[in-house]
This record gives C-alpha cells, structure tokens and sequence, in this order.
C-alpha cells in the first residue's frame, strides 16, 4: 500500500507503464457498464479476499482486485476484505487525491478524495495505451487500416481496432 506521495514521484510503475488518472478510471467505469455495476465485474470472485457477500463480483475482465483494506494516517491497516482503494495520479487539492473505491457490500467503484497520507493500492496501465473517443472524422475516406497499422507499429502488444462511422452532412 502507497500514500499518494510515493504515486506523485512516477516511480511505482516498471518503465512503459504509469499510474492511471482520474480520466482512465472513469473510461473504465463507463466501458464496464457505469460506475453503480463497474466494482463487482473488477472484484476477485468468491470470499478468500473479501468478506461475504462480495456483492455481485465477477471479475468480469480478470481484473481481479482484492479487498486489500487501506493504511491509516497514523499508519495502522484497516478494512482488510471490506475494501479496495486505488489511487489515481490526479490531485485534488493540495492535500488529498483521486482514488477509485470497491467494496465487499456493493457493486459499485466510487470516485472519491482522500488525504494524500493514507495508503491504497496502486495498479499500473501500460503508457502507450490508446483510446480514442468521441473523435469526429469529417474526411471523404478514412484509412482504419493504415490507423491500425501505425497503432500496432507503435506498440509491442496485439492491437484491435474497434470503430463506429457515423456519416453526416458536412
């Protein structure tokens, strides 16, 4: 478990890789169906790591998170299998951060702000991730197979290319 100093330094991670902001956090929320189910499809399944019921836990995307519990300010752990809280790479105010909260009782992740001191997991997303959303192409033609190929070219891992054309007077 970090405090969000130890996150502010940029050093957690293994190289390629970085702490997500408040934004990716929110992106996967929404693409998991919305912040009130998003929780139970990242939770392990089953009670080894939370506490029963582990409401509505799938792990839907092998996420797998662990109810890991928090470190207190005056550095005691606590809410061990009741919660996981991770920490984004956003302030908030000079003394607290964005984190995203599971819990053992609710489907839900919730968005919320802490003290800088407590300690959270932190998990690590891949820097050359790329998701681009709400872009509106205006273009006669647009090339999907050569935006894939430069993609791909650019990353070490498989690319997949999802897209939606919506055409519209111009």
């Amino acid at each position: 478990l970090y405090n969000w100093y130890a996150v502010e330094t940029g050093k957690l991670c293994p190289e390629g890789w970085r702490v997500p902001s408040d934004n990716d956090w929110t992106i996967l929320s929404d693409y998991l169906g919305g912040s009130s189910v998003a929780g139970g499809k990242l939770k392990a399944t089953g009670l080894t790591y939370w506490n029963t019921p582990n409401t509505s836990a799938t792990n839907q995307v092998s996420f797998t998170a662990l109810g890991a519990g928090n470190r207190n300010t005056n550095g005691a752990y606590a809410n061990t299998k009741n919660i996981n809280d991770f920490w984004s790479s956003n302030e908030n105010i000079s003394t607290t951060a964005w984190a995203r909260r599971l819990n053992y009782n609710s489907a839900a992740i919730t968005r919320n702000s802490y003290d800088k001191r407590i300690g959270f997991t932190v998990r690590c997303m891949k820097d050359n991730y790329v998701l681009i959303v709400d872009t509106i192409y205006t273009a006669e033609v647009l090339d999907l197979q050569g935006i894939a190929e430069e993609i791909a070219a650019n990353t070490k891992d498989t690319c997949i290319v999802d897209y939606a054309i919506q055409v519209d007077s111009v």
